[in-house]
C-alpha cells in the first residue's frame, strides 16, 4: 500500500467516522418523534459503526489482503462495494442485514417480494399440467423468512394416459410436487380433465451469522449455511391435483460466492415423508435436491444510471442466466430422476425481474418423470 494510497484512504475514514457523528445527533431527534423509526435508525447506526471499527482496524493494521476481504464481503452481502461505506453512510449500515440482491435469486436475501408465475409440465406418460402459482417471500428478520406457494388456477389433462384410458387410474407422482399422482380411475373426469387449486407450498429459512464462511471458490467471497423447513398442504380442490398427504420436509442449504461478479452457488437438499396422507395415496419418502448456479451476464440499466462508468447496453442490459438442477431419489420405490432447468432473466428495472425457463428431463424411463417442462414469471420487490 503506498504512502497517498494510505493518505487517501486515511481522508475517507476520516470523513466516514464525520458523517457517524453528524448523522448520530439527527437520529436522536428523530427518535423523539416516532419510537419504531428510532429502532430501525439506532440498528442502522450501530452497524455502520461496527463496521466502520472494522474498517479502522484493518487500516491502521497495514492488512490490504483482509480489506480487500472485507470489501468484497461486504458487497457480496449487501449488494454496495466498500466505498459504499463513505458514500452512503446508512446504505452501509445496512450491509447483510437481509435485503435483496440485484436478481431476487440469490436464497441469502430475505427482503420481501413476489414473484408469481406460470408453469407447463409433460410427463413421459403424456400427462399434462398448466399452473398459475402465486409465489412470494416475506421477510420476518434479520435472520428468518417465509415463503409461499399458491397454485391458484391448476389444470391437468390425462386424457391422453394410457393407464387413464384402461381405467387403472393415475401412476405415482413425479417426486416435484407438481403432480397429483396415484389417483384411482373413480376419482377422475370423465373427460380426462381437472381443473382447480392445487396444493400449498409453505418454507421457513434461517439463516445465522455464525454460520457464515469464506466462499472456498473465490478469494475474499463468503458462503453461509441455512436451515429450511417445508411443508406441502393438501389445498388442492380435486383429488387429481394434489397429493392428499401433508408432507414435512426439513433441510439445508449451502450458498458461496463464485468467482464471477455477482455469482454464487446455492444447494438446497430436502428429505420429504408424508405426516398424514390419504388411505389410497403411496407413502411418501424421498431425497429431493434443488441445486443453482447464477451468474449475471451484463450489469442493469438502473446501474448504469447511478454510475456512469457502467455502459448502458440498452436491451442487453441486466441479463443473467440461472441453471437448476434437481436430482430425486424415491425411497420407497428406489427410483432416481434428474431435471435441469436454465433459466435465463432480465432485471429492466429496479426490483423488477421477468424470467424464463424451459426444462428437461435426463435419461428419462419411468411413467411419472417429468420430460419437459416450461415456466414464465415475474419477480417484483417490495
Amino acid at each position: 500500500m503506498t504512502d497517498s494510497t494510505r493518505t487517501w484512504d486515511a481522508l475517507r475514514l476520516v470523513a466516514a467516522f464525520a458523517l457517524l457523528a453528524v448523522a448520530a445527533p439527527a437520529q436522536g431527534t428523530a427518535a423523539e418523534d416516532d419510537d419504531d423509526v428510532v429502532t430501525v435508525e439506532r440498528a442502522y447506526l450501530e452497524s455502520m459503526e461496527s463496521r466502520l471499527e472494522r474498517l479502522e482496524s484493518l487500516f491502521l493494521s497495514g492488512g490490504e489482503d483482509e480489506l480487500g476481504l472485507m470489501g468484497l464481503q461486504e458487497r457480496k452481502l449487501g449488494g454496495d462495494t466498500i466505498d459504499g461505506l463513505f458514500h452512503d453512510p446508512i446504505a452501509a449500515a445496512s450491509l447483510g442485514a437481509g435485503e435483496d440482491d440485484s436478481t431476487g435469486t440469490d436464497p441469502r436475501a430475505f427482503g420481501t417480494k413476489f414473484m408469481p408465475y406460470y408453469r407447463h409440465t409433460k410427463l413421459k406418460n403424456d400427462l399434462e399440467i398448466d399452473a398459475l402459482v402465486l409465489f412470494g417471500l416475506v421477510r420476518l428478520d434479520d435472520e428468518l423468512a417465509i415463503t409461499y406457494e399458491v397454485p391458484v388456477a391448476k389444470q391437468m389433462d390425462y386424457s391422453s394416459v394410457d393407464a387413464f384410458k384402461s381405467g387403472g387410474g393415475l401412476p405415482p407422482g413425479d417426486g416435484s410436487g407438481s403432480s397429483g399422482g396415484g389417483v384411482p380411475s373413480g376419482d377422475l373426469e370423465s373427460d380426462g380433465d381437472s381443473t382447480g387449486v392445487g396444493d400449498s407450498i409453505l418454507r421457513l429459512m434461517g439463516k445465522n451469522a455464525d454460520w457464515r464462511f469464506e466462499s472456498p471458490f473465490t478469494d475474499g467471497g463468503s458462503g453461509e449455511v441455512m436451515w429450511l423447513f417445508e411443508t406441502t398442504v393438501p389445498t388442492a380442490t380435486d383429488d387429481a391435483l394434489g397429493g392428499e398427504a401433508l408432507i414435512a420436509s426439513p433441510g439445508f442449504a449451502i450458498v458461496a460466492d463464485m468467482p464471477a461478479e455477482g455469482s454464487f452457488v446455492a444447494l438446497m437438499n430436502f428429505y420429504d415423508f408424508d405426516v398424514w396422507k390419504d388411505d389410497g395415496r403411496d407413502d411418501v419418502r424421498r431425497f429431493r435436491g434443488r441445486w443453482f448456479y447464477m451468474h449475471p451476464l451484463t450489469p442493469p440499466a438502473f446501474m448504469a444510471e447511478q454510475n456512469p462508468e457502467i455502459p448502458d447496453l440498452g436491451w442487453l442490459a441486466g441479463l443473467y442466466v440461472l441453471p437448476e438442477f434437481q436430482p430425486v431419489y424415491d425411497f420407497e420405490s428406489n427410483e432416481f430422476s434428474f431435471w435441469i432447468g436454465p433459466e435465463i432473466g432480465k432485471v429492466y428495472d429496479e426490483g423488477k425481474i421477468f424470467y424464463i425457463k424451459p426444462g428437461f428431463g435426463v435419461d428419462v424411463d419411468e411413467d411419472s418423470e417429468r420430460e419437459t417442462t416450461f415456466e414464465m414469471g415475474w419477480r417484483y420487490f417490495f
